[in-house]
């Protein structure tokens, strides 16, 4: 059965690589191509629902495609959105930094309500370990992850796996039908949901998650997974 949905990180996934926020031109053109078979589009980002939507409008998926963002904690589709982390975390931002050297909110953090995330300055494995033994002494029970990018803190159970799969029930289609591309640690629980493909240069995490690994990283790794579904490869 031909893939009907193709569902995409955007940071170190349509980018040219996972140290710059350039789009790929080679990922774009793929991803366009998607789009005029007929193929359902959508993103799956760390990023806030309110930029998410702004990435998704220029990328030409949006109005239309399915958005993901805040990890998982936020679904859109069809244009109704459902909130699928239930604790807000805004508080933990006059918390976190406080405690934890070398930590900036991110500038987004304004208008996210379930994932916060913060820019690392030092080592970010360490950082990572600092934040999990802070909140763990708060007794608050919450994901710590790394994307590559920034540093996230949301509630525990909920990520972009959990929205594909309700974006599968919402859509009425099998996630066996749904392609997934990514690159981090943030991505695997969406990788093992559905047919997951990682970037060749994607976290271990990720690659293990994932189904298929592309011979190309980034954008060209994305541009090399949507190629494939046009020829009728991986679902």
């Amino acid at each position: 059965m031909p893939c009907r949905a193709v569902i995409t990180d955007v940071d170190g996934t349509l980018t040219e690589g996972r140290d710059t926020y350039a789009l790929s031109l080679e990922a774009l053109a793929a991803l366009r191509a998607l789009l005029r078979r007929g193929i359902v589009v959508g993103i799956a980002t760390a990023n806030g629902h309110e930029y998410a939507r702004h990435i998704a409008r220029y990328l030409g998926v949006y109005p239309g495609g399915p958005i993901i963002s805040e990890n998982g904690c936020i679904l859109e589709v069809d244009r109704r959105v459902v909130r699928l982390c239930k604790r807000e975390l805004r508080w933990i931002d006059d918390v976190v930094p406080k405690h934890v050297a070398g930590l900036r909110p991110s500038p987004q953090n304004a208008q996210r309500i379930y994932d916060m995330a913060y820019l690392v300055e030092g080592d970010p494995h360490a950082a990572l370990a600092a934040v999990r033994r802070l909140l763990d002494s708060m007794g608050l029970d919450v994901e710590v992850t790394y994307s590559g990018y920034a540093l996230h803190v949301r509630e525990r159970g909920v990520d972009k796996g959990t929205a594909v799969r309700a974006l599968c029930s919402a859509l009425g289609i099998p996630c066996s039908e749904v392609l997934a591309v990514g690159d981090s640690a943030v991505d695997a629980g969406m990788l093992s949901s559905c047919v997951g493909v990682a970037v060749a240069d994607a976290d271990p995490e990720a690659r293990a998650a994932a189904r298929h690994v592309t011979s190309m990283p980034g954008g060209l790794g994305f541009a090399e997974a949507a190629w494939a579904v046009l020829r009728g490869k991986y679902c």
